[in-house]
């Protein structure tokens, strides 16, 4: 039975933070939500694994960090123990992403090995991934490090449609890795993401197709499928139509995939947010604006949840 990478960190609760396409505010969520769970006195490790435009550092307020992913990929500093530096928020910790290294973006299997392999041995109450912009393989396989990571979203249409794609292939992602071994399934798989070259564009579809190549294989997938709950958040909200993204993207999600999302909160549109970023300052330099409000109400969600989770219940 599929597990994701989750089985790497026996300790730890991860979460990952996606989304299918660049300017949707998934580092400043992913910071946000990093800070609000410290306020709750939890230890937080946020991983910056944007392999094309690591950013997350300066929503922590560090301008230059001091050490990076790129000096553990490389082997400059062998323990990822090492790479790991404090940022301006008590409890909350950074590895920031790297950069400067020639063909990262499509890192090889060692050096995402590495970087998997690295991270296992991280300890935390939390630890925060986030996860590069689009739907390539590399992303997925960060996306996968939780059972159930969180994809941001705002009203726009690109936004909602990429992040769509990007649910759907992080859905078959979880399915291939399943059947790696059959290559029969896996091309059945593969041709769903394509409806024009596969003739279906629903869920329930490839599942048949799939067990008709094995029963038992029908039935595994089944069990992948209706355990995936991937959280969603509605970010730069300007009025009731923006919040009613997740009512709609959530429909969506449910007719084509029959997955059930669990809305976790959104966060406003806010000009506190402009400041942080223009000023290279956390958001908990501005307590009192809307947007920590929200993202004070997103981490409690989430802390539930997680613990639910983790409880099994």
């Amino acid at each position: 039975m599929e597990h994701g990478l989750s089985a790497f960190f026996p300790s730890s609760r991860i979460i990952t933070i996606g989304g299918g396409k660049g300017g949707v505010g998934k580092s400043t969520v992913a910071a946000g939500i990093a800070i609000q769970l410290a306020e709750l006195k939890k230890q937080v490790i946020l991983v910056d694994a944007d392999l094309g435009g690591a950013n997350l550092h300066l929503c922590m307020g560090i301008r230059y960090p001091e050490r990076s992913l790129s000096d553990f990929i490389s082997g400059a500093i062998p323990d990822i123990h090492n790479v790991v530096i404090n940022t301006p928020v008590p409890l909350v910790r950074l590895i920031s992403g790297a950069s400067g290294i020639y063909g990262l973006t499509n890192p090889s299997f060692s050096h995402k090995h590495n970087m998997l392999s690295g991270f296992k041995k991280l300890n935390a109450d939390y630890i925060i991934v986030d996860v590069g912009a689009g739907s390539d393989e590399n992303n997925i396989d960060f996306f996968s490090l939780a059972e159930n990571g969180i994809i941001v979203v705002t009203n726009e249409p690109t936004s909602i449609e990429n992040a769509y794609g990007f649910l759907k292939n992080s859905l078959l992602r979880k399915l291939v890795r399943l059947f790696t071994a059959d290559q029969t399934v896996c091309g059945i798989i593969k041709n769903f993401s394509n409806p024009k070259k596969s003739g279906f564009n629903r869920i329930e579809h490839l599942i048949e197709k799939v067990r008709a190549v094995n029963p038992r294989y029908g039935k595994m997938a089944d069990e992948i499928h209706l355990r995936y709950h991937p959280r969603l958040v509605v970010n730069m909200v300007k009025n009731a139509d923006d919040v009613g993204v997740e009512a709609s993207f959530k429909k969506i999600a449910k007719k084509y995939l029959n997955i059930d999302m669990v809305y976790v909160g959104y966060v406003v549109y806010d000009h506190a947010v402009e400041k942080c970023i223009k000023n290279i300052q956390p958001i908990s330099h501005y307590r009192e604006s809307d947007a920590y409000a929200c993202l004070r109400a997103i981490a409690k969600n989430i802390s539930v949840l997680e613990t639910q989770e983790h409880n099994g219940e």
